[in-house]
C-alpha cells in the first residue's frame, strides 16, 4: 500500500490532518500524524508519513526538538532496513494455506541461519506455484537486532506502537511487513475495555442520576401530599370546631340577646335551684322542643308542683309519673313534666 497520494488525499491531508485517514483509508504507518523511526548508524531517521525524511535522532545526545517531534506523534512504528530484514521465499503443499505461519515457522532453519524463537517475521500474500503447491514470500527479522533497537528507543523515552520494513513494500507491493501485529491488538483490545468501561460508568451514572432524580420527585410528591392531607386534616377540625362553637352559642345565648319569650337551660336551672327547698334534689333533667322532664328526691313531693307552677319560667306543671316512697332514704322519688316559659308568652 501506498501513503495518499493525489490531488484528493493531499488536500485531506491538508484540511483535515489526522482525520483524513477516517476518509481515505490507509495503513497507519503511512497517515498523517504517524512516524517511522528507522535505525541508522548511531541513532534513527524520523520519517514522517509521506517517506520524508524530518528529523534525525541520536541515541547519544538527542535534541529535544526531535524527541518532542516524535513524542508528539500520533503512532511511532520502528521501521527496519532492508539490511536488518531477510526476504526468504518458500514453496509449500497448497494445504497448508490455513496454517501458513506454522508451516513457515516449522521450517525457519530451513530457510534461513535462524531458529524460529530466534527471528520475528511476516508473510506475504501468497500464490499458487503449481496445482498442489503455492508460494509466500516470508520477511524474517533477527529478535536480538530488533530487541536491541526498540530497548534504545525505550531509553529515550519512546514506546513504539508497531514494528515494520516498509523498505520492503516496494518489492512486494503487499503492504509493509509487520513483525509485531499483537502492540496494534493489545492497543484496539485496551481501548474497547477504555471505551466499554467509559460506557458503563455513563451508564452507570446516568442510571444513578435518573434514581436520584426519580427518588427526589417522590420526595417532594410525599411531603406535598403529607403537607396537604395535614391542611385538610386541619381545616376539617377547624370547620368541625366552628360548628360546634356556633351551636353552643346558639344554645347559651346570653338573655341579653335573647327575645323575651325565650328561655335558656341555664336560667330555668337557675330558677328551679331557688324555688325548690334545700331538703329536694334534681337528679335528671331532660330539655325537649320546650319540654321539661325533671327527676329527683324530696321529703315531700306533692309541695313540689305548687312552688314550680310559682316559677314565671314554667307552665303547666304536673307530675309524668306516680310518685314512689323510697324506705332507704326515707324520701318520695318524683318525676315532673312542665313547658318552659309562661303561659301568656306562648302564642
Amino acid at each position: 500500500m501506498k501513503p495518499l497520494t493525489g490531488p484528493f488525499g493531499d488536500a485531506l491531508n491538508w484540511w483535515f490532518g489526522a482525520l483524513a485517514s477516517i476518509f481515505v483509508r490507509g495503513p497507519e504507518p503511512f497517515t498523517p500524524g504517524a512516524v517511522r523511526l528507522r535505525p541508522r548508524e548511531g541513532g534513527f531517521s524520523v520519517v514522517g508519513h509521506d517517506g520524508a525524511v524530518r528529523n534525525l535522532l541520536a541515541t547519544a545526545a538527542p535534541s529535544r526538538s526531535a524527541l518532542d517531534a516524535v513524542r508528539r506523534a500520533r503512532r511511532r512504528y520502528l521501521d527496519l532496513d532492508d539490511e536488518t530484514v531477510i526476504s526468504v521465499k518458500a514453496t509449500l503443499p497448497a494445504a497448508a494455506r490455513s496454517d501458513l505461519r506454522d508451516a513457515i515457522a516449522l521450517r525457519m532453519a530451513e530457510l534461513t541461519p535462524f531458529a524460529e524463537d530466534e527471528v520475528l517475521f511476516d508473510l506475504g500474500t501468497p500464490s499458487r506455484h503449481g496445482p498442489d503447491t503455492l508460494s509466500v514470500r516470508a520477511f524474517v527479522a533477527p529478535r536480538h537486532a530488533v530487541a536491541a533497537a526498540v530497548d534504545e528507543l525505550a531509553q529515550l523515552g519512546i514506546q513504539v506502537d508497531g514494528i515494520i520494513a516498509s523498505e520492503t513494500e516496494e518489492v512486494t507491493g503487499t503492504g509493509a511487513p509487520d513483525f509485531a501485529p499483537e502492540i496494534p491488538r493489545r492497543r484496539a483490545t485496551r481501548r474497547g475495555l477504555a471505551f466499554a468501561l467509559a460506557c458503563a460508568l455513563l451508564a452507570g451514572a446516568g442510571i444513578w442520576l435518573h434514581w436520584v432524580v426519580v427518588d427526589r420527585q417522590q420526595q417532594v410528591r410525599d411531603t406535598l401530599r403529607t403537607a396537604v392531607t395535614a391542611s385538610l386534616e386541619k381545616v376539617r377540625r377547624a370547620n368541625a370546631l366552628d360548628t360546634q362553637i356556633s351551636e353552643l352559642t346558639a344554645s347559651l345565648m346570653s338573655p341579653f340577646s335573647r327575645r323575651a319569650d325565650q328561655v335558656s337551660p341555664l336560667d330555668l336551672l337557675d330558677s328551679i335551684s331557688e324555688i325548690l327547698p334545700d331538703d329536694a334534689y334534681i337528679t335528671g333533667f331532660r330539655w325537649s322542643d320546650g319540654q321539661v322532664v325533671m327527676t329527683g328526691i324530696a321529703s315531700d313531693a306533692s309541695a313540689l308542683i305548687r312552688l314550680l307552677e310559682g316559677s314565671p319560667l314554667l307552665s303547666e306543671v304536673r307530675f309524668s309519673a306516680p310518685v314512689a316512697r323510697d324506705a332507704r332514704l326515707d324520701r318520695d322519688r318524683f318525676s315532673v313534666t312542665a313547658r318552659a316559659g309562661s303561659a301568656e308568652s306562648r302564642p
